[in-house]
Order: structure tokens, then sequence, then C-alpha cells
């Protein structure tokens, strides 16, 4: 009888917090289009300030009062004050960009986040509506047109003097057995690394970003973020699991926020590195911090911690391939 009344009780909450994120989102995008047609008029500027400050960052307040609180266990290196930026992570789950975001909430920047995200997401009523006004980055899989994309919205943010986080899932998609056995065999060929936990990242959008960064680009840094999950022990779901497992029952997702079901705890190491020194260099520097980052679930899987001074030694020796 309690299981019962326990799935009801999340099915009610479920359809409530639907409802309270659906309302916010339409009001949200409302003061954003407005904002947009008359402050935009006469300054792209103190519009893109307007809604990223008040807009976006209301947005991610009010929905981390409807979303379950949830424990976050940080390491490694904080984003500094407002200095613009960019987030590299692994991804596991559709919650992924939540948590990162919770993250920078927690240090004041809700608003100057901004994702790079596949071009039909922003074709959802409503939530897409508002994420074309946030000015994320959406993407067609069409890399002419991306670029030029691309290219023109980070022209945007450096004349604004914006104190922008870029944040990009280098990966491309959720981790998978289907998408792992592909990038096992694409190693093999090219002398890649060979990687159990993760895919391997792809640099081509990361690099335009590089290659495009505003003249303050020595300002910019570098945000590898390595996130676990607390029942982590390394399981890589099917493509037909969607983001569900068999044994990491923890691992949380949209939809189990939704029915208030947060997990128990999030752990992300963090490190930075300067944006400019690694230009050059992009496709071994990816490479490394995917090999440094696979040795961090590693340790995390076996001992409950993403960081150790062993395993960071250890990244240090050249990638094995497959």
């Amino acid at each position: 009888m309690g299981g019962v009344t326990y799935r009801l009780l999340g099915k009610v909450y479920s359809l409530l917090g639907l409802f309270a994120v659906l309302h916010l989102s339409v009001n949200v995008v409302v003061f954003c289009f407005f904002v947009k047609i008359t402050v935009g008029l006469w300054s792209s500027k103190k519009s893109r300030e307007i809604i990223s400050n008040y807009g976006q960052r209301y947005w991610v307040e009010v929905i981390a009062s409807i979303f379950p609180p949830t424990k976050f266990v940080v390491s490694g290196d904080v984003p500094d004050g407002k200095a613009p930026g960019i987030i590299i992570a692994n991804h596991q789950t559709d919650a992924d960009f939540w948590y990162v975001w919770e993250c920078c909430r927690a240090l004041g920047r809700a608003g100057d986040v901004k994702i790079i995200l596949k071009e039909d997401v922003g074709d959802i009523p409503v939530i897409g509506w508002g994420i074309r006004l946030f000015e994320f980055i959406l993407l067609a899989r069409n890399w002419a047109s991306d670029q030029d994309r691309m290219r023109r919205r980070l022209a945007a943010f450096g004349r604004a003097r914006f104190p922008l986080l870029l944040l990009i899932f280098p990966e491309g998609t959720t981790a998978n057995t289907e998408t792992r056995d592909k990038c096992h065999a694409f190693a093999a060929r090219t002398g890649r690394p060979r990687l159990e936990r993760l895919l391997l990242p792809r640099t081509t959008g990361f690099s335009c970003c590089l290659q495009n960064l505003p003249d303050n680009a020595e300002g910019y840094n570098i945000y590898d973020m390595t996130i676990a999950y607390s029942s982590y022990s390394g399981e890589v779901p099917t493509w037909s699991m969607g983001y569900t497992r068999k044994h990491d029952l923890d691992i949380p997702s949209v939809a189990r926020l939704m029915h208030y079901d947060p997990g128990k705890e999030v752990h992300i190491h963090i490190t930075k590195t300067s944006a400019p020194s690694i230009v050059a260099n992009v496709d071994k520097w990816m490479d490394e911090t995917w090999v440094r980052k696979e040795r961090r679930l590693g340790n995390f899987a076996a001992r409950g911690r993403l960081y150790s001074a062993a395993t960071e030694e250890e990244s240090e020796a050249p990638a094995g391939t497959g």
C-alpha cells in the first residue's frame, strides 16, 4: 500500500512540477521577448544583459526550487569571479547540463551560462523559444552553417564583453555501448586512445570556439568538469536503455528530477587551463584530458572519489591506444 501511495504522490508531484515549469517558462519567454523588441532595438548589449541577468537567472533559480535539492561534492579549480571561460564535461545523462548549471548558480553565474545544443531542441514549444532568447548556440550538424553561426555568436559576446561561460559536451551525445564500440574502431584506425567509460571527444566545434575567442582571449580559461553520480560503477548503458541503468541506480535524469527523485550526490572535479595555451595542440590536449577523465571515473568507481594525487600523477603518462 505504501509503495502505491508513493508512486501516486510521485505522479501528482510530476504533474504539478511540469505545470510549474511550463508556467514559469511562458512568463520568462514573454519577458525576454518584450526586452528583445524594446531594449534590443537600441542596444543589443543591454538587452543581452537584462535577459541573462534577470530572465535566465530567474528561470534557473525558480527551477532549482522546483527540483529536489541535491548534495554536491566539488573539488579542484572553481571558475574565477566574472571571468569568461569555456566549460567542457563528460556526458552520461540528459541531466548533466542541469548539474553544471547548478554549480555555476552557486557561484552567482547562472545567467552567464550559454550551452551548445542540437538545433532541434530550439524547436520545442516554450522551452525552445526560451533557449533561443537566452542566446544558446544551436547547431544543425552542418559544419558550413554551424561554423558561421558560432563565429557570429562568439563575436557578439566578445564585443559586448559578456562574462560568457560556454558549456560544451565534446562527446556529442550521452555515452552508450553502441557509440562506444564505434569509437573503439575509430581509435584503432587513427591511434587515438581507447576509452571504456567515455566516448572519444570531438574537437571540431571546440577548436572553432578557441579560434574565434574575442580580443580579450588571454582572460579565457577552459574548465574541464568530470561528473560522477553517487552509485557510479562504470556501467555504460545500451542505446535502448536511454538514461536508465541496470546497476547504477542513482544516475539521475530530467524525468527523475521531475518526479522529485534527485539521487544521492553529484561529484564534480574541475581543472582549469588557459585557453590560449592549447590552441596549437587542441586534439592532443583533448585526448589527454579525456584519458585523465577516464582514470578519474575509474578511481571514483573503485574508491568513491574523483580526485587523488596518485590518479593525477598517473594521468601524466602517455595515453594508451587501441
